[in-house]
């Protein structure tokens, strides 16, 4: 394996098209340092471990989706500079919509309005709060079906998370390693937005 530094962008370009197993790992060499140290500076409220976290769910999102680049456009390291930049603006408008949200509902439970539809049982109920949460933690609909599948139905089947993530095409072995380096990922996010204590105040209300 080459070390770091030694793909060009033309290179990473063709290994992405060519659903090579290695792109991701490329990727994440020869772009995530430099990529943390600009997005670090340029949005110095944010915690480091979320600007990688969102640096890492850009490289996933293009090794899924490869056609999304178009080269001619810009060049690699812009069309990443721009998504991940998107996704930090919408992380941060997401955590405001979230503490707005949050400020309602603590005033409506002081002053007891809360009132619940005719027919929601207590298993609907946590449900959705543990719905929200996942919402307010992850960006894209996979992520909360992998939350889902991890934390909520406890599945340790490999090929479930491979059909999920589409990555069948792999070598087992290949499959695996994807699968951790997903869960490891989801697994962090959750930890970070606080999943014990929020799962602790669900068990005190059942």
């Amino acid at each position: 394996m080459k070390q770091k530094g030694e793909w060009t962008n033309q290179e990473l370009v063709v290994m992405l098209f060519q659903h090579d197993s290695m792109a991701l790992a490329c990727l994440y060499r020869v772009h995530a340092n430099n990529l943390l140290q600009y997005f670090t500076i340029k949005f110095k409220g944010l915690n480091k471990d979320e600007i990688s976290d969102l640096i890492t769910d850009s490289f996933i999102k293009l090794v899924d989706h490869p056609e999304k680049f178009q080269a001619g456009k810009s060049s690699l390291k812009t069309f990443l500079i721009r998504d991940i930049s998107r996704d930090i603006l919408n992380s941060i408008a997401k955590k405001d919509r979230a503490k707005k949200r949050l400020t309602i509902v603590e005033l409506s439970n002081e002053h007891g309005n809360i009132e619940l539809e005719e027919g929601i049982g207590e298993a609907d109920i946590l449900q959705a709060k543990i719905q929200n949460f996942f919402k307010d933690v992850f960006e894209s609909e996979r992520d909360i079906q992998l939350a889902w599948m991890m934390e909520v139905h406890k599945k340790r089947d490999t090929s479930l998370y491979a059909n999920l993530l589409q990555i069948t095409h792999l070598s087992f072995e290949e499959q695996k390693n994807a699968v951790k380096q997903h869960k490891d990922r989801i697994q962090k996010r959750l930890n970070r937005g606080g999943w014990k204590s929020f799962l602790l105040k669900l068990q005190k209300h059942v």
